[in-house]
């Protein structure tokens, strides 16, 4: 009987907002050492893009960004402040097809 191995959760780059302003503009991924070959590269923005389009998955990063964001009001931090940079939440003017 062959053994069933536990998924692994390997760092394969960063996320970044690219914004102005207050406003949001686009996201951009950086891929780092780990992560080899264009098709991996490929096959892991696709697994990117399913999650997104899943409401669970989507409402469950959301939400572990809420709990930090109490944590920290909860240890002191009055305003919630993360050290992220400051963007705008309504970021419904965004034209997401614009491209830049």
């Amino acid at each position: 009987m062959s053994e069933v191995k536990q998924p692994q959760a390997i760092e394969v780059g960063n996320i970044y907002a690219i914004v102005q302003g207050d406003d949001l503009v686009n996201v951009e991924v950086e891929f780092n050492k780990n992560l080899t070959g264009a098709n991996t590269a490929a096959n892991v923005l696709t697994k990117l893009s399913q999650a997104l389009g899943d409401v669970g998955w989507s409402t469950r990063s959301v939400m572990r960004v809420a709990d930090r964001d109490a944590q920290a009001q909860a240890d002191g931090d009055q305003d919630g402040d993360t050290g992220g940079p400051d963007v705008g939440e309504d970021t419904s003017e965004v034209d997401a097809t614009s491209g830049s």
